[in-house]
């Protein structure tokens, strides 16, 4: 492993290394005072000692030469590396068994992993001194599915950042669980270019054959975002599904993704600069985007301020037997509606039209039958309704 040639060992009472493959294979530390590279040992500030690894240069014998260095405090170590893409240490103090783990991520190029090491506590105290590995505001808008191969995905907004993020679970025979993450779009490039604030609002859905999409807003540029991780090669593949030419338009809010029949995506999205609702296809080489519904205004008593249409919010979006159905939220109506049909016709359905109700539905279909949850907005009530088109049961 490059950048632990030098006997000049300093930095082991670090508590965290952050590792992100990319081409410049220098191990760098996080929350330590050493960096060594081909130009030598380094000192730097905490927030600088982030950069990137080659965990095919990692190699058994390297890790114990290194872990029964003297500087390490560890009294005694033993290394293993029976599990694909990480490297275990376990270690004996004091008669007790300590456990520190180096998870090294094998995703390729845009994987991050935050790793915790686990330090000897002083001697005073009885317990390890652990630093946290999750710093950045992570988990928003969270999206879960799993791979055909059983392995857990979540796609999730990363709010420090503006990006969005990506983490993959591996599943040990021993019950444990090692996840290993991935930036898909939003992060500076190895240039420290940052394209901007993107990944809100993500969704994903699975297609049979493992590759994985994304849908999301740029946020700077309003517009709504793709990504497609391909399941053989794990490259991920990103950029725009659809935006209105209209300069008044803010695209790509709640995005909602499914597959259809052919495990192509369809995305339901909405314009709060328009007020409508939104619906791309992916026709095998790009996506296609129209209006489905653009709402009417409510009307109004004489003297009351006049309501712009606004429909389209939070759509969420099945489809069966090559029919699509979007429940979505009227909200210049206060209803909760539902759009069927497909790329170019579409018809449409009041669910729920009783006070200010349809916020946040989820529909999911089973046997026929629709199942939509959603919010009174009113009453801040949970609502429930069952049905088809033309015939509900709230």
């Amino acid at each position: 492993m490059r950048g632990l040639e030098s006997p000049e060992i300093s930095a082991w009472q670090v508590y965290r290394m952050d590792t992100r493959p990319a081409t410049g294979g220098d191990l760098r530390y996080t929350h330590g005072v050493y960096r060594h590279d081909a130009s030598g040992p380094v000192g730097l500030p905490h927030d600088q000692h982030r950069d990137a690894f080659n965990p095919a240069a990692v190699s058994r014998d390297l890790l114990e030469d290194r872990l029964s260095h003297p500087d390490f405090p560890m009294a005694s170590s033993e290394v293993s590396a029976d599990v694909p893409g990480s490297i275990r240490c376990s270690t004996t103090l004091g008669g007790s068994l300590r456990l520190g783990a180096l998870l090294v991520s094998t995703a390729l190029m845009g994987c991050r992993s935050d790793i915790n090491i686990v330090s000897k506590a002083p001697e005073e105290q009885e317990e390890e001194v652990v630093v946290e590995a999750f710093t950045n505001d992570w988990g928003q808008w969270l999206s879960m599915d799993v791979l055909p191969d059983g392995r857990p995905v979540a796609a999730f907004y990363d709010a420090t950042q503006g990006a969005v993020g990506f983490a993959i679970a591996t599943l040990n025979a021993d019950g444990t669980v090692v996840w290993s993450y991935e930036e898909p779009d939003g992060y500076p490039d190895s240039g420290g270019l940052d394209p901007g604030d993107r990944g809100k609002y993500v969704d994903m859905a699975v297609a049979p054959d493992g590759d994985i999409w994304l849908a999301y807003q740029d946020v700077n540029g309003e517009t709504l975002r793709y990504a497609r991780r391909y399941f053989l090669s794990g490259l991920w593949e990103t950029g725009a599904a659809d935006s209105d030419s209209n300069p008044s338009s803010a695209s790509g809010m709640f995005a909602s993704i499914t597959l259809d029949g052919q495990g192509s995506p369809v995305i339901a999205h909405h314009d709060s600069g328009l007020g409508n609702l939104r619906v791309v296809h992916w026709n095998g080489s790009a996506f296609s985007g129209e209006v489905v519904d653009e709402g009417d205004a409510p009307a109004v008593e004489e003297g009351e301020e006049p309501v712009e249409a606004n429909t389209g919010l939070f759509p969420s979006i099945q489809i069966v037997n090559g029919t699509e159905y979007v429940a979505y939220y009227d909200q210049a109506n206060g209803d909760l509606q539902m759009a069927s049909g497909g790329a170019g016709a579409y018809s449409f359905d009041t669910i729920a039209s009783e006070g200010d109700v349809g916020a946040w539905p989820d529909l999911v279909v089973d046997n026929g039958d629709m199942h939509i949850s959603f919010h009174d907005v009113g009453n801040q009530d949970l609502l429930y309704t069952v049905g088809t088109p033309g015939s509900w049961n709230t």
